[in-house]
């Protein structure tokens, strides 16, 4: 049985999470911590629950992180004290945090991955694949979600773009579309690669890859339904992370540690 604590439990995903642990019979949720309480009953939440993450994650095994940005860190120092395992997926996070992420994991293991979801990491390996074998492409993202997400763009297309510009010689400038100086939006050189993004209604998440070359185009689409995605990924890194030693993991090792080469690894994880 593994015991969950969650960082953000009244937020969306942390709401997500929770119905996930209790059906779940071999989870065993404790309880998480909040920056603001929800206007209606908290009794509501049998669980226990404090703003100190430190309160909670003591009885737990491992936390899974949706709070936000500036508490990420203090959340990192929490579970290396603790000696308690990590799994974030709160993105927009500054170089930073993840420096202090890279040093906490030579303690303990700890997964981060700006999307938990499993089919982006899969869309993350076909991309880079792409941008090697299509070295001529021009290459465009075009990422949409709902009204409220924070950071824009997306740490997932940053995530999908430094990986693809990764794969290709020499390395992609990428582009803000939103904040480019470029006249009328035109491509201020070719081995760039542009980001551009809307803010719509409910939507999941919608992530696009656009290759152009000479009379062809290839996209690639990774589009959400339902956000419990997100929390059922993230449980499945947790239970994977549970059987791993100290480390920085993704989902792409969740998926793939034993079906991709050592290089593949490395470069799906390089925006770490």
């Amino acid at each position: 049985m593994i015991k969950i604590a969650i960082a953000g439990i009244f937020g969306r995903m942390g709401q997500h999470l929770c119905q996930q642990i209790i059906a779940h019979p071999d989870l065993n949720l404790i309880g998480g911590s909040y920056g603001t309480k929800p206007s209606h009953d908290t009794a509501l939440y049998p669980h226990m629950v404090s703003p100190n993450i430190r309160d909670v994650l003591i009885h737990a095994d491992v936390l899974i992180d949706f709070s936000v940005a500036h508490q990420v860190t203090d959340n990192l120092i929490t579970c290396q004290q603790l000696n308690k395992l990590y799994v974030g997926g709160v993105t927009g996070l500054p170089t930073s945090t993840l420096d202090h992420m890279r040093a906490v994991s030579n303690e303990i293991p700890v997964f981060y991955d700006t999307n938990t979801s499993p089919g982006i990491a899969v869309l993350k390996y076909l991309a880079g694949q792409m941008s090697h074998l299509l070295p001529e492409a021009e290459i465009e993202l075009f990422e949409m979600h709902h009204r409220a997400k924070r950071d824009a763009p997306s740490g997932t297309a940053l995530s999908l773009a430094h990986h693809i510009s990764c794969n290709r010689e020499p390395q992609s400038n990428i582009v803000n579309r939103k904040a480019t100086d470029a006249p009328h939006g035109a491509r201020l050189s070719a081995n760039e690669i542009g980001i551009s993004f809307a803010r719509l209604g409910e939507v999941p998440g919608q992530h696009d890859i656009i290759f152009a070359c000479d009379n062809e185009i290839i996209t690639l689409r990774h589009q959400v339904t339902d956000r419990s995605l997100f929390a059922s990924g993230a449980l499945k890194a947790a239970t994977w992370l549970m059987h791993q030693p100290p480390g920085l993991y993704t989902m792409q090792d969740v998926l793939s540690s034993k079906r991709l080469s050592k290089d593949d690894r490395a470069a799906a994880t390089s925006v770490l």
